[in-house]
Parts: structure tokens; sequence; C-alpha cells
């Protein structure tokens, strides 16, 4: 998740773990302070998402070896703590959300690295389950579906349009 890779990213730069380039960009870019940082993640209401926004500086330093490294890594163990428990051999993955979407090609690059295939990317799930339940709507049209949200409440609508 975004919010793992910010958690990572910070934990680094408060350390001093991460290259000092990286450290100065990070700083420079969110104009903070480590008190800041801390205050930010453990005092206000939403830490994920306060971890989360620190992902986005990593996307834009991807080209960076450590950037890099530190997302390839992350989904290395997240393969290796999760999807190793499947049959991932022979059952192509699919993923969804923006994590997935912001780092799409490294994504892919360790999938393949760990022996796995990506079927599909995508960066919601709405799209998805509307046309999964579509099926047994026939009636719908594109012009019902920018409220729909899937599960029970797309079958109670598509059973009220009927």
């Amino acid at each position: 998740s975004n919010a793992h890779l910010g958690k990572q990213l910070i934990s680094n730069i408060l350390k001093g773990l991460a290259p000092k380039e990286i450290s100065e960009a990070f700083y420079s870019m969110f104009d903070t302070t480590p008190d800041a940082i801390m205050d930010d993640v453990y005092t206000q209401s939403f830490p994920s998402r306060s971890l989360a926004k620190y992902s986005f500086f990593l996307a834009e330093h991807i080209s960076h070896h450590y950037a890099h490294d530190l997302v390839y890594n992350s989904f290395m163990a997240f393969f290796k703590r999760n999807i190793s428990f499947y049959d991932y051999k022979h059952i192509p993955l699919s993923f969804v959300g923006s994590t997935a979407t912001l780092y799409e090609p490294i994504l892919r690059q360790a999938a393949a690295d760990f022996g796995a295939t990506i079927h599909k990317i995508a960066p919601t799930s709405l799209p998805g389950l509307i046309q999964f339940h579509a099926r047994d709507c026939p009636q719908l049209t594109p012009s019902h579906t920018p409220s729909i949200y899937g599960g029970s409440l797309f079958r109670h609508f598509c059973h009220a349009i009927a």
C-alpha cells in the first residue's frame, strides 16, 4: 500500500538510512521537520493517509536507485508474505488500487522475478464490479452506473429498474 511505502520512506529518512540527496529532497518538497512528521503520523486522525502521501515522493524519484529498490523490495516482501501461500505459478494475479497502478512497471518486474504472472492491474474495482454484476441485469445501461457500488446494492438497483 502507499501507506506502507510512505512508512518505509519516512522511517529510513528519520533514522538516517536514506541517501542524503533523497532526505534533502524530501524535506525540501514537504517543507517539514522530523517533529512535524511524527506529529502528523501519531496525533492526526488518519495516520495511514498521512503515511500514504509520502509514497508519491518515491514515485517522483523512482529513477533514483534508492526509491526504486525500496518499492521493488516492498513488492517482493509482499509476494513472499502473502502470495507464496497460493498457486501463483498457475493462477494469474490481478491487482486493484493506486499503489499497483502508480508502480505498475516495478510490480510487474517483482512478480516476474518471483515467478508470478499478472493478468490485470486496475486503478479501481468499480468498473469490474459493474461488468460482473451487469450479467444479471441486461437492462442496465451506462447511464445507470455512476452511483452503483456493486454487490447487493447493485442487485437491488437492477431489480428496481426491471
